[in-house]
This record gives structure tokens, sequence and C-alpha cells, in this order.
């Protein structure tokens, strides 16, 4: 099975949750948040393709990490690749974390049609998701990330 990221496995990252963690970042997404970290994330044919298991691979070497964070672009339209690495790095003992532009009520409506969208978030353990909120007279956008 294939998976697009954005770029290779980020080892010892200490922003991206609690504790020293591993971050997969993916490619492709359709929010195009304003104020967006990560815009080469969103074109859905940009990054490169990877198999699953190199992944696998490569979070097996992991030492010093408590767990492997999804971000991207946006984990969530790749949902069946997702689901075997969280269900992988659950199987090593680490812990997922995963950040998305999707409301929790839309990846229910979303995991109507794919059922791999239910399987992946059964597999997350802090889910995270942004809301941009715009307020015009204050020419600027604020930002929550919501547990």
């Amino acid at each position: 099975m294939l998976i697009r990221l954005a770029s290779g496995l980020q080892k010892d990252s200490i922003v991206d949750g609690e504790g020293i963690r591993a971050v997969i970042w993916t490619q492709g997404c359709p929010h195009h948040c304003p104020g967006c970290h990560n815009p080469t994330t969103h074109d859905y044919n940009g990054g490169y393709l990877v198999e699953v298991d190199e992944i696998k691979k490569e979070i097996n070497t992991l030492d010093d990490e408590v767990g492997v964070t999804f971000s991207g672009g946006d984990p969530f339209e790749q949902p069946e690749a997702c689901y075997e690495l969280a269900k992988y790095i659950h199987s090593v003992k680490l812990n997922v974390w995963c950040y998305t532009g999707y409301t929790f009520e839309e990846l229910l409506k979303k995991s109507d049609t794919d059922s791999n969208v239910m399987n992946f978030l059964k597999e997350i353990d802090i889910f995270y998701y942004e809301i941009w909120f715009h307020y015009p007279d204050l020419e600027q956008y604020l930002y929550y990330s919501l547990k």
C-alpha cells in the first residue's frame, strides 16, 4: 500500500505533541486554512509516494520517541494508509496523535462512505482539529486547536 508524503519521517520533534515525537507529514489538503504553516502540503500531486511498509521500518528505528504525530496536509485524505500505520505504531507501544482540518462531526459523516476514516479515528489517542475565525475589523485570523 502506498502513502503520499510531503517529507520523510521526522524524528525528534518537540513541537508536534507532548514528549519527543516522530511526525508523518502527509501530502494533500482540501482546507487551505488562512495562515497555514504547511501550504506546500496542499497539492495532492506534490510530495512523493512511498510504501507503508517502508515507513513501518523507519518507525522500528525510533529510540527516544514516545509517539508519532500525523500532520500534513490532512491525514484524513489518506485514511486507509494512515490507519495501517497507526495500528502498527500502537503495536510497537507508541501513542498516536493527529492534526486535521476536519471536525469530528465531519469525519463521522466521511466514515459513512469510507470505513477507513472510522478505523483511523479509533487508533488516534489525541485528536486535534483546527478552526479559523476571521474578524474583518481586526484584519487577522485567530486560530484554535481543540483537544
